[in-house]
């Protein structure tokens, strides 16, 4: 036996618009009105539906994607329920590329910076320079002369390139002159412990002289920490550049927005492009193919704004090469700001 369940209600069960008896679906949020209890067929039918629904937007979108310029044109032609929203694309792109970005290699070359690292080559020349040191004094106690054993082993040390523990600092620069740290104790002790064992005052001289501390004893996490913060970056930096091409058609009178979602489209277009290249690099191991990428970012940004802003190809050329260099100052400038900040935060 079917049972009724809001069959005879004038409100919808989601919002609580008011609508007519007869009405299946809700004229403000859209919900279909379930005045019986569902059966099972039913519920299947409305899971594959939505699962569809969304699998063949993905595949318009990235269709469209690779046409410069399209998405851009049909969103502001009012055609926007086919798509996915500009922001949420570049979004779940760029999770997207930082993902396979952490599977592709990249990180273990990141991490592998330790391994290279000059703090941790100076640690194993200062360790060499202990074992070297204890096994003089047991040779000195054994043959009586000291300054013959004394010659030979730094004649010793000079040959391998070892480092005296006593006598190699590294120089932090401070707002107040440099810091000399012996390099035990940069290994040993921790930043709180250095600053208090040579007196380093100020706020921001100890700020300053701990965080470089930090990434001087694990450079390969503040490299892969500010690989993270990128992202951030690039969304504070589209406003800046979306400001340039506000400048550039601004006898167009296109909104800022519009030149905003520009700009999310092509990024999330380079961002596309980028993952799909790092997996094509990582079986073919040819880096000529990131070349190819650049010429591909390049070429798809000068027909995308031929397109979208329907101007003459001198023109475009002009305002495209302009956009570029602003691009480049704007990056400059913005990587230093987030560096700084990373470091800072670290």
């Amino acid at each position: 036996m079917e049972i009724d369940v809001i069959a005879n209600t004038t409100n919808c069960p989601n919002c609580q618009a008011e609508m007519a008896i007869t009405d299946k679906y809700c004229a403000k949020c859209g919900q279909k009105v379930q005045r019986k209890i569902p059966r099972l067929g039913e519920l299947l039918a409305e899971f594959f539906d939505s699962v569809l629904n969304i699998d063949s937007k993905i595949v318009r979108t990235f269709r469209a994607i690779f046409i410069p310029g399209q998405l851009t044109i049909v969103y502001f032609k009012g055609i926007r329920k086919k798509y996915y929203q500009p922001f949420r694309l570049f979004f779940l792109v760029s999770v997207l590329f930082f993902t396979v970005l952490g599977f592709s290699g990249v990180k273990k070359s990141i991490m592998k910076i330790n391994q290279n690292n000059s703090l941790r080559n100076i640690k194993e020349k200062v360790q060499a320079d202990k074992k070297l040191t204890e096994i003089k004094d047991s040779v000195i106690v054994k043959f009586k002369d000291q300054a013959t054993v004394n010659a030979v082993f730094d004649s010793i040390k000079t040959e391998l390139n070892v480092l005296d523990a006593d006598t190699l600092k590294v120089n932090l620069a401070g707002s107040y002159g440099n810091y000399k740290i012996a390099s035990n104790d940069l290994i040993a002790l921790s930043g709180d412990e250095i600053i208090e064992k040579y007196k380093i005052d100020g706020f921001w001289n100890q700020f300053f002289a701990r965080q470089m501390i930090k990434t001087m004893q694990d450079p390969s996490g503040f490299t892969w920490y500010m690989l993270g913060n990128f992202i951030w970056m690039l969304i504070l930096l589209m406003p800046a550049v979306a400001l340039v091409l506000k400048l550039l058609y601004i006898r167009r009178k296109r909104y800022f927005v519009e030149h905003l979602t520009f700009l999310f489209h092509f990024h999330a277009f380079t961002f596309f492009l980028a993952t799909i290249f790092i997996l094509v690099g990582h079986y073919l191991d040819n880096y000529n193919i990131y070349l190819a990428l650049f010429l591909g970012v390049v070429v798809y940004l000068f027909v995308a704004m031929r397109r979208f802003y329907d101007q003459g190809v001198i023109k475009t050329f002009f305002k495209f090469s302009f956009l570029g260099f602003s691009y480049l100052i704007l990056s400059i400038i913005f990587f230093v700001l987030f560096s700084l900040i990373s470091l800072a935060m670290f």
